[in-house]
């Protein structure tokens, strides 16, 4: 069997009766090592044009892409093969990879974070509202080339969204905050029963409810909205989490009810059907989305306090639970997350800046 090492430019000449044809010399080597010359004549160029094409994707894949324009065209051809890429498709991407791969004979070797930031430097002078669209198929060539063993490293692994073009100011300005300036949590012990003392003045039960839930329970407020009537149990003192409203199947369980909060929550179930909401609008539907964050808002304005989001309430009940004792997995089991309690230490919580910040909401610290 014989491997293509080499092509040359097709030329043009003439038979003897004067007819036009198109030669194509090319170098092979066989299964033994020994090179070889071999030329191709066609009669007419279509037939030459895709003997060409395949020749060349044959001799790419033998040998593996070198330079970031055979790359492209292996990328290209993998994906058109598998059927994720229509014509149409393809011929659009291939003008956006063009863009990246500026110029075609850069080595993958120098394929690195510095090459991706001089495409987000030309990819900053087209429209703004094509900038993503152009970046998705040069990430996509990337992981490909790097799942495929052709570069060492994902050159688009430290591409933050503070480096892309099309991240706008206000964005830029969130990002650049840092996690507690994002989602605040309530500062301090004094600070978690002042917002308590605040939302038990409220006058109505269901807004004293909605407003203390997600912090002495650390349920999410979408949660909160949706609770029925039925997963508010008196007699065992629990609270069902059960529904198609929760945001993972693993949230679904029970959690404490909270001492303070039992007659409000006896009020709100009494006379009511099993399947009612626990706290319905006006007309008997789920409040809408901002409602919970409308409450605290108001509950921190009586405190005193900076605003602070349903989900930084719920932040703060998980630094007080693991300041007063509790294991890091036994909050991430009743928050619902799938790890042992990564999230809740790395990201939910706050331990050695709010070490003062205890506040036994649910019970005894465990061993």
């Amino acid at each position: 069997m014989e491997r293509i090492t080499r092509i040359s430019q097709p030329f043009i000449e003439r038979d003897a009766r004067g007819k036009q044809r198109w030669r194509v010399v090319f170098w092979v080597e066989t299964t033994d090592g020994t090179p070889g010359r071999r030329a191709r004549t066609f009669s007419n160029e279509p037939d030459m044009a895709r003997w060409l094409k395949a020749a060349q994707a044959s001799a790419l894949a033998e040998r593996g892409p070198t330079t970031i324009g055979d790359g492209v065209s292996l990328f290209c051809k993998a994906y058109t093969d598998a059927g994720r890429w229509d014509p149409k498709t393809l011929q659009r991407n291939q003008l956006d990879l063009a863009l990246f791969a500026q110029p075609e004979s850069t080595p993958l070797r120098d394929v690195t974070h510095a090459f991706v930031l001089a495409f987000l430097a030309r990819l900053r002078e087209k429209p703004i509202g094509t900038q993503a669209k152009r970046f998705a198929p040069a990430v996509a060539l990337c992981k490909w080339l790097w799942r495929e063993g052709h570069i060492g490293a994902d050159p688009f692994a430290k591409v933050g969204p503070l480096d892309k073009p099309w991240t706008g100011k206000r964005a830029k300005r969130e990002l650049e905050l840092t996690r507690d300036e994002r989602k605040p949590q309530l500062s301090s012990q004094a600070a978690g029963w002042r917002y308590i003392e605040a939302a038990l003045t409220l006058a109505d039960p269901a807004e004293r409810v909605g407003a203390l839930l997600p912090l002495l329970v650390g349920i999410r407020s979408g949660e909160v909205r949706f609770l029925l009537v039925k997963d508010v149990d008196l007699t065992t003192g629990e609270i069902w989490l059960r529904g198609a409203h929760l945001k993972t199947e693993k949230a679904s369980g029970r959690a404490d009810l909270p001492a303070m909060l039992r007659n409000d929550l006896a009020k709100l179930c009494d006379k009511r059907f099993p399947n009612d909401l626990l706290l319905p609008s006006r007309t008997g539907a789920a409040h809408y989305p901002d409602w919970l964050s409308d409450i605290s808002v108001k509950v921190c304005e009586l405190a005193g306090l900076p605003r602070i989001t349903p989900h930084g309430l719920r932040r703060s009940h998980a630094t007080w639970g693991l300041n007063s004792g509790r294991r890091a997995r036994d909050i991430a089991a009743e928050f619902g997350h799938g790890d042992s309690g990564q999230l809740v230490t790395s990201v939910y919580a706050n331990v050695p800046e709010r070490r003062a910040a205890v506040l036994p909401l649910r019970g005894p610290a465990v061993p």
